[in-house]
């Protein structure tokens, strides 16, 4: 059995034994005989798509293709799906706090196409909420959500608002990387020491 075969066996598997269910009670609900289940489960046979449907949609798991530079992004979501942790508590408090400066902002008349822009991003970091462990780049966000009130570019900074709960969204999703510091530029290119004696 290939790998890739291997590792969704192991997959299907681990999805019944969360759900705690025998693979009996699975044999049932999805119509696959719990023989064909427990050779799935040991490697022993190759899946079919049928029998791979009919177990997934019993587990309540759908399957889907997925292009592969999103895969960073969906494998954690689906840790994060699994993961039972709660957001720490003032990470939530510091989350909604950044939701009331967004309703400040909408009621300052700000540029709709931008704001919308603006809270669909912060919609996509609530989703990682759990995997912030330092409030301080949250702070940041509501500290700058603030001065846009109260300046005239604010449309200008909004987009960088955006910006950096993009950018903390892109570094949540892809697995662990530090947030709580900002990482220095690298220069595109580096001039060479002149070795000319």
């Amino acid at each position: 059995m290939r790998y890739e075969a291997e590792e969704l066996a192991a997959t299907l598997k681990a999805a019944r034994e969360r759900s705690g269910i025998s693979q009996r009670a699975l044999s049932a609900r999805a119509g696959v005989p719990q023989s064909h289940i427990s050779r799935i489960e040991r490697g022993h046979v190759n899946l079919t798509v049928s029998s791979l449907t009919a177990i997934a949609n019993a587990l309540d798991l759908d399957i889907a293709l997925v292009p592969r530079q999103a895969m960073p992004a969906v494998k954690a979501i689906c840790r994060s799906a699994g993961d039972a942790r709660q957001s720490l508590p003032d990470v939530r408090k510091e989350l909604a706090r950044i939701a009331k400066q967004l309703e400040n902002l909408k009621t300052l008349g700000t540029e709709l196409s931008a704001y919308e822009d603006l809270h669909r991003k912060f919609r996509e970091l609530r989703q990682f909420e759990h995997l912030i462990r330092d409030k301080d780049a949250l702070i940041s966000i509501k500290k700058n959500l603030k001065a846009i009130g109260r300046t005239r570019d604010g449309h200008v900074r909004l987009g960088g608002v955006a910006q950096q709960i993009a950018d903390l969204s892109n570094a949540l999703a892809h697995g662990g990387m530090r947030v709580d510091q900002p990482r220095s530029p690298r220069p595109a290119y580096r001039l060479e020491e002149d070795d000319d004696d």
